[in-house]
Order: structure tokens, then sequence, then C-alpha cells
């Protein structure tokens, strides 16, 4: 399994109703379906604050010809979700035999899938959500929760618009 290449795709859809991730996973060689892929463990990893992940775990299903695809939620607000900063994500696939790999999720680019979005929310009234394509293009997200969050991207924005 160590030399077995993974291909994963990722789509974040950040909504009011709540932000969902969805995951692919593709066969490259015939040899993955021998393995049975079962669960992805997703991990969000502060970029700043080390040691600070938020994970979760959702099952993959076997969809179209030599693909599996998961979906999980994904909170946004602090204190269980994943609060303001920069997140990287972490995949780790686990396979029938217990054995498992640790991959980065390719950012897919389609139609408003990277774009900035403000998302209701309860606790702060809204959230600023980006997707965005690192540059090895794994996928990563910059959240801004409540009005300072906001104030904080706009004032930024400004600067560099000015210099």
């Amino acid at each position: 399994m160590e030399a077995l290449p993974l291909a994963v795709d990722a789509e974040l859809r950040p909504h009011a109703r709540g932000t969902r991730l969805r995951l692919h996973l593709h066969e490259l060689y015939g040899r993955l379906a021998q393995a049975g892929p079962e669960t992805v463990e997703v991990e969000w990893r502060h970029r700043d604050a080390r040691g600070l992940v938020v994970r979760t775990t959702a099952d993959l299903a076997e969809s179209a010809a030599g693909t599996w695809s998961a979906e999980t939620a994904v909170g946004l607000a602090a204190p269980t979700g994943l609060g303001a900063g920069t997140w990287d994500l972490r995949l780790r696939i686990r396979f029938r035999e217990g054995v498992s790999r640790e991959v980065t999720a390719h950012a897919l680019t389609g139609a408003g899938l990277l774009r900035r979005r403000a998302v209701p929310s309860a606790r702060h009234g809204v959230v600023l959500v980006q997707p965005y394509r690192t540059h090895s293009g794994a996928l990563a997200l910059r959240v801004a929760p409540g009005v300072r969050g906001v104030l904080s991207v706009a004032r930024g924005r400004l600067r560099r618009l000015l210099h």
C-alpha cells in the first residue's frame, strides 16, 4: 500500500444550511479496489496554531467505476468547529486490512467552488469562508467569523488596493 499512489479530489460547499466537504478517491492503476478503501479521516490543521486539529471520519462508498466518494459536514464556528484562521486539509484513507495512508486532496476548481462566501451563523452572525488552492494544488480554507473577521478581511483588501 505504501507504494500505491492515491488521487483524491475535494470540493467544499459552504451554505447557510451547513458546509459540506465532498471527496472523490480515484483508481489509478487497478489496485485500489483490491485494497478495499473503507473510510476517510478528514483532518483540518490550523496553519498558525500548532497542534490545533479538527477531525471527522466518513465512509467511502464506491460510486462510478474506479471511484469512491465520501461527504462530511464541516463546522465553521468554534468551539467545536474550525474557527478563525487558515486551515490545511489532510486525509487518511483506511483500507480493509487495517492499513492506512495519509494524502492531501487536490482542490477542484469548478465554477464558483473557490470563491469567498459569507455564510450566516447563529453564533457569529456571519462567517466569511474562502476555500482556495495552495501552490501544490491542495485544498485549504480561510475562515473569518463575525463582524471583526469581516472587518479584518475588508481592511486587508483595502490596504492592498491602496498600496
